[in-house]
């Protein structure tokens, strides 16, 4: 719900593909790596090499740990404890890390946008009303995350407050006419 898209190997490989270039392909195409660190990470020689790719390119690297912390050479990385808790509150933790990364923010915020347009209601004003508490975003950037998420009358309504503080839905200022002007310059 909050426009990141994810790749699984395990879950978004069709049947019949070439896995390994699938996973390779993904590797190459990634802006971050989510590593579930959990207790069967170190068994595993793709989950360590899958780092170590992410940590060659220099991608942003977000550790959750689920009962092992980071280690080796990722280990210098904060990870966010996600053991026991439910997907929606580690999705929100990873929305709001996203948010303090000047260099993930504003692709990150379009992408909000288009995928609250798709939420239900409750929802929708649910995760607006919440981006705005996280105070991680400004005015002018939750007005884009509004206009984006294409609200309807209903749920501008129970957003009025937020929609009024960052000028949302207001109609741009018309241009200024020079024949508006009662002046005296010869030229």
């Amino acid at each position: 719900h909050w426009g990141i898209c994810a790749f699984i190997a395990h879950e978004d490989i069709e049947a019949s593909r070439e896995w390994r270039d699938e996973v390779e392909a993904g590797l190459e195409t990634m802006e971050i790596l989510a590593a579930v660190v959990e207790p069967g990470f170190k068994a595993s020689d793709w989950c360590a090499q899958e780092v170590g790719y992410a940590l060659g390119r220099k991608i942003d690297i977000i550790p959750l740990r689920a009962g092992l912390d980071p280690f080796g050479f990722f280990g210098k990385y904060q990870g966010i404890p996600i053991k026991g808790k439910i997907p929606d509150i580690v999705a929100n933790e990873i929305a709001k890390l996203l948010l303090k990364k000047p260099k993930h923010r504003d692709k990150f915020l379009k992408s909000i946008g288009k995928a609250f347009s798709a939420l239900e209601s409750p929802k929708k004003i649910h995760l607006v009303t919440l981006l705005d508490e996280w105070s991680a975003v400004t005015d002018e950037q939750l007005k884009g995350v509004v206009e984006g998420a294409s609200l309807s009358s209903h749920e501008q309504k129970k957003m009025r407050n937020i929609i009024a503080r960052v000028g949302a839905y207001k109609p741009p200022e018309p241009p200024v006419s020079f024949s508006e002007f009662d002046d005296d310059i010869p030229f």
